[in-house]
C-alpha cells in the first residue's frame, strides 16, 4: 500500500485519507504515516475515534476532521452519506460492498482501498479520476 501510494502521490500534493487509517500502535502508525507522500488530511473513521484529532496530528495529519469536509462539489466522508442535489459523495467504509439502496448511487463514489486498488485516486477540478 506504500508502493502504491507513494507512486501517484508526490511529496507536494495534498492527499484526503477517508478514515481507518490502522488498528497499531501509535508508533506503529506513525512509522507508515511518515513514509507516505505528501500533506496528509484525514477524515475520521470509525476506528480513528479513540485516537482523537491531537493525536492524529501528532502522528503526521496536518488536518483531522470529525465527520465531512467539502471541496467543491465533492463532500468527503468516511461513511456513505446523503447529499444536497448538485453534490457528490465520496466516501469509503464499506470497502466493495453495494451501497445501500437508499443512496442515489448518482451522487455517491465509493473510493474505499478495496474498489481502488489499494491505490489513492486524483481529485482535479471538480472531477474524479480513477
Amino acid at each position: 500500500m506504500i508502493y502504491n501510494w507513494n507512486s501517484v502521490v508526490s511529496k507536494d500534493d495534498t492527499i484526503y485519507h477517508l478514515g481507518d487509517v490502522g488498528l497499531g500502535n501509535d508508533e506503529q502508525i506513525k512509522n507508515i504515516i511518515d513514509r507516505l507522500n505528501g500533506n496528509k488530511i484525514l477524515i475520521l473513521g470509525n476506528h480513528d475515534l479513540r485516537r482523537g484529532i491531537d493525536r492524529w496530528k501528532s502522528l503526521g495529519f496536518s488536518e483531522v476532521y470529525k465527520k465531512e469536509l467539502r471541496i467543491g462539489k465533492f463532500v468527503l466522508t468516511h461513511r456513505p452519506t446523503k447529499v444536497d442535489e448538485g453534490l457528490i459523495n465520496i466516501y469509503g467504509h464499506i470497502h466493495n460492498k453495494p451501497l445501500h439502496e437508499s443512496f442515489d448511487p448518482s451522487k455517491h463514489i465509493n473510493v474505499s482501498v478495496d474498489v481502488i486498488n489499494f491505490t489513492p485516486v486524483e481529485l482535479v477540478n471538480d472531477e474524479i479520476k480513477f
